[in-house]
């Protein structure tokens, strides 16, 4: 699904920015956007949508679904974010699901998707007993292109834990749309702001809780419009500029399929990989 955005985005700065307001501004599907603030909500939006899923899941599964985990793009955390989350788990719960953790973001999970993932399987000193050394931890670059906007944040990722350190957050004038407008009226102006986003995210150095980077370690570009040229060449341009070839070429293939596809095989990655660790884990405990 859509997501919120904060009301001061990195749009207000585009030249002939006009900021909406009301349920214009909503970046929802248009059903959804009963859950933006303020308008008020009392029907269960997501139930009907989230009834299919578990009747198409269990035809094509042969089993029953009991748990769903909740993927997002990366959304600022705001009362119509909690509320919007509230209001799908309300949903879950009135399908006869329910989920083990809060909603997790997209970025992290498209990152798992394209192979930027750990081998963290035991926590020490499990891991040290059977000889394994945990891998580096990362700085990972996620950047959500769809036709509407663009959302880049920088992560940083450690075993199984990922932490958002700098955001630039659906960026309405970014999305494709826009950009093929400016395109077609051969305005220079929207690749100028998006090459200034990108400078002013990737910028080094990058402060992760007290542990500075001079480099971002993997960049991973995803969304239906993952693979329009222009964006690619301004994030090549501006990160080769900035870190000549000491970037790790891991999980760079530029994708088109949907932010929500790559999210959702990321969150399946995910939990097999939790599940298999806790049932090795099982197995290393009867030995």
């Amino acid at each position: 699904m859509r997501s919120m955005s904060h009301p001061e985005d990195g749009t207000s700065r585009l030249p002939g920015y006009r900021p909406g307001c009301g349920p214009s501004r909503c970046p929802l599907p248009r059903p959804l956007c009963n859950l933006w603030p303020d308008n008020g909500y009392e029907d269960d939006i997501l139930g009907p949508m989230i009834r299919a899923l578990k009747a198409s899941s269990e035809a094509a599964l042969e089993r029953q679904v009991v748990e769903v985990l909740l993927g997002v793009p990366y959304l600022p955390p705001t009362d119509a974010f909690y509320k919007l989350v509230d209001a799908a788990d309300k949903s879950l719960r009135n399908a006869g699901l329910s989920s083990p953790r809060r909603a997790q973001h997209n970025g992290q999970y498209a990152g798992i998707d394209k192979g930027v993932n750990f081998d963290c399987l035991f926590p020490p000193p499990l891991d040290i007993q059977r000889g394994e050394e945990a891998d580096d931890d990362l700085v990972v670059l996620a950047i959500e292109a769809t036709r509407h906007s663009l959302s880049l944040s920088i992560w940083h990722a450690e075993c199984t834990m990922w932490e958002s350190i700098r955001q630039a957050l659906q960026l309405f004038k970014l999305g494709s749309i826009a950009l093929t407008v400016c395109r077609e009226q051969q305005d220079p102006r929207c690749l100028h702001e998006l090459e200034r986003i990108v400078r002013q995210i990737t910028a080094v150095p990058i402060d992760a809780g007290g542990s500075v980077y001079d480099r971002i370690s993997a960049v991973v570009v995803f969304g239906e419009d993952a693979e329009d040229q222009d964006l690619n060449s301004v994030i090549r341009t501006v990160l080769q500029e900035q870190y000549s070839n000491s970037i790790i070429r891991l999980g760079t293939r530029a994708s088109g399929q949907s932010g929500t596809f790559a999210a959702s095989r990321g969150l399946a990655i995910m939990m097999w990989g939790i599940t298999e660790a806790e049932e090795q884990r099982r197995r290393f405990e009867l030995h």
